[in-house]
């Protein structure tokens, strides 16, 4: 069949209240161990809960993330077009002003 996409299968760790240790999150969100650490001290990407010092990351909050940054690079596509098709119009405009 045409356009079928296949897709890996990964095996995540989550606790039965949603919870997932930094291991396990960046495995759910396919980024780094680091990066998570990183985002943690930096107070971007999901935020930790820590418990007894450990960081966890629940389901639901990876998820809200995740969709943000969806929702904000489908924002920043429709700005570029936006301002893209407002540029070209303006150059159209001065070439059509010019004697």
């Amino acid at each position: 069949m045409v356009g079928l996409t296949e897709f890996e299968v990964i095996k995540v760790r989550v606790h039965p209240d949603g919870r997932m240790d930094r291991k396990n999150a960046a495995l759910y969100l396919d980024k780094t161990k680091q990066t998570l650490a990183n985002w943690a001290v930096e107070g971007i990407g999901p935020q930790p809960v820590y418990i007894n010092g450990t960081p966890y990351y629940f389901v639901g909050t990876c998820d809200a993330w995740i969709a943000s940054e969806i929702a904000k690079r489908r924002s920043s596509k429709k700005r570029a077009t936006t301002q893209r098709r407002a540029t070209a119009s303006e150059e159209r405009e001065a070439v059509e002003a010019t004697p």
